[in-house]
């Protein structure tokens, strides 16, 4: 189906000021004109625009209302009409994945959208400040502690498997953890020269599955792991 939209410009003329009066509920009334028109089926007339302005937070205080935010407005409120006039033509059960698929988006944007504006943007806390209310308050949390953890794995069973395995695989066992050090301690120089955590890990560590991924191992939680691996996990500070 198409429209045919007519939009006048008689409303925003009386809100800029040529000579004539501006719009106030005192004389609304008296300037019922269509404002824009959906073929036979929709109109929108000044007054009826004019509540919907009033709804906004536009002028909440008073005040005046230019011309461009009137054609916001109206531009919402034609895009929501003719859109709910598409709808009437469509059966959602013959889209029902689609739907399903777009509903759940939806979800998860307002989710985020409420917790930017609700959450995010109005609460400053230190992260130790969560740390200690976490402790103290585990009765409030539905999950069990947890950290975000990525690792370069070097060990020696990695290093007889390696490029110079046949060198690795002739040592003691007490030999081979002193290389194994002396290893360890060459990736982490290459940290402190400004190579990236995620390409090291990627072409050394010898745990192939977080390797992959940048050494990520993922959100862990208490005693997943034997220590010294937990706590030190769980002890060091973030990066």
């Amino acid at each position: 189906m198409k429209y045919n939209i007519l939009t006048a410009v008689c409303l925003a003329t009386l809100l800029i000021g040529c000579g004539p009066e501006f719009l106030s509920r005192r004389n609304i009334d008296q300037h019922d004109y269509i404002v824009a028109q959906a073929d036979t089926l929709y109109s929108i007339t000044t007054p009826q625009l004019y509540r919907a302005l009033e709804e906004t937070e536009r002028a909440r205080f008073g005040g005046l209302i230019t011309a461009e935010e009137v054609a916001d407005v109206l531009d919402s409120i034609l895009c929501d009409t003719l859109a709910g006039f598409r709808a009437d033509d469509l059966n959602l059960g013959d889209y029902y994945n689609y739907y399903i698929t777009y509903e759940k988006r939806y979800f998860r944007y307002l989710i985020t959208r409420y917790f930017e504006e609700e959450v995010y943007k109005k609460v400053s806390v230190d992260s130790q400040e969560v740390v200690d209310f976490r402790a103290g308050r585990p009765d409030l949390f539905a999950l069990d502690e947890q950290v975000l953890v990525r690792q370069i794995l070097i060990s020696p069973v990695g290093l007889k498997n390696g490029p110079d395995s046949i060198n690795y695989r002739t040592m003691t066992a007490e030999r081979l953890n002193q290389e194994m050090v002396k290893y360890v301690y060459q990736i982490r120089r290459m940290l402190d020269f400004g190579v990236t955590f995620e390409e090291v890990a990627g072409k050394y560590s010898h745990d192939e599955m977080s390797a992959r991924q940048g050494g990520l191992v993922g959100w862990t939680k208490r005693r997943k792991y034997e220590d010294p691996f937990d706590s030190i996990a769980f002890s060091m500070q973030p990066g």
